[in-house]
């Protein structure tokens, strides 16, 4: 009885402690959602996302907006539709050594009519995690907390304390491409650490065997290389890999797309003003 007491009052605990945080929000480019035609007046909808930190799929119905049941697929087309998931942050360890975000507790599919932008209406929303944090047992627990600590799917869009938070998210949602950059930097960085020790081990063992001979023969300065001559294969494709991994933020500077000046403002898109908005308020804090 005292045992399963205290099992109880860790778990209250966990909830309390999740219920004292805020959550923060991620936005998503269509690309990872998935929708059926509507039957009903609602699209049925799979969102999955499977790119570290994030592992997870989100499944349910959306209701067709404004009665049109071809607007979001028009949305999807027109890039005027994303997709935000709110969590606590609540990083887990993944098998493949990666980190996951495993307090996923909602998510929204906003759209656009080009003018602004309104949120969609959601039922039978189920979030469940994937793998390589699907059978964690503290990652299973960080998403029932999360889940438990702030009620009913869909309440959290509407609370007016969070509501810049879900504007400064939705002005650069992820893409899978963006995601996919990241991965190969990341999977460049581990090879290049294995090539590097790899080398390390030759070359000491070079040194060991050169060393002796050095002894019968006179010292040879070296020819100083220009650039990048001489490099051998190996050197200058680790050299390339390391200059694109340096590049992996965004230069909002040198971008028209970023451009901070309200000329044409009434022809930008509602994601278009939010971003310029954002970069405004990121430049005024400086």
């Amino acid at each position: 009885m005292m045992k399963k007491l205290a099992v109880l009052s860790v778990l209250f605990g966990a909830v309390l402690s999740f219920a004292g945080l805020k959550p923060e929000f991620q936005a998503f480019a269509p690309d990872f959602l998935q929708l059926r035609e509507a039957k009903g007046g609602f699209h049925h909808f799979i969102f999955r996302v499977t790119f570290a930190p994030w592992a997870f799929v989100c499944e349910g119905d959306v209701k067709v907006p404004q009665g049109d049941p071809e607007l979001l697929f028009d949305g999807i087309d027109n890039d005027e539709v994303y997709v935000e998931v709110a969590y606590v942050p609540s990083p887990i360890g993944g098998s493949d050594g990666e980190e996951y975000q495993a307090g996923i507790f909602d998510m929204m599919i906003f759209y656009s009519d080009g003018d602004d932008e309104f949120p969609s209406v959601i039922k039978n929303l189920k979030v469940s995690l994937l793998p390589p944090i699907a059978s964690d047992s503290w990652a299973q627990s960080s998403l029932s907390d999360a889940q438990n600590a702030f009620g009913q799917p869909g309440s959290v869009w509407n609370v007016p304390e969070y509501q810049q938070a879900i504007t400064s998210a939705s002005a650069t949602p992820l893409s899978k491409a963006q995601l996919l950059a990241t991965k190969k930097v990341k999977a460049d960085k581990k090879m290049n650490a294995a090539n590097a020790a790899r080398n390390g081990s030759s070359n000491t063992a070079t040194t060991s065997t050169t060393s002796k001979a050095a002894v019968k023969t006179a010292p040879v300065s070296p020819a100083k290389p220009s650039s990048n001559d001489g490099l051998t294969l190996k050197e200058r494709r680790r050299l390339a890999a390391q200059g694109a991994s340096q590049v992996t933020t965004t230069s909002y500077s040198s971008s028209s797309a970023y451009n901070t000046s309200d000329d044409n403002d009434a022809n930008l898109t509602p994601k278009e003003r939010k971003r310029r908005a954002l970069l405004k308020q990121q430049l005024g804090s400086h």
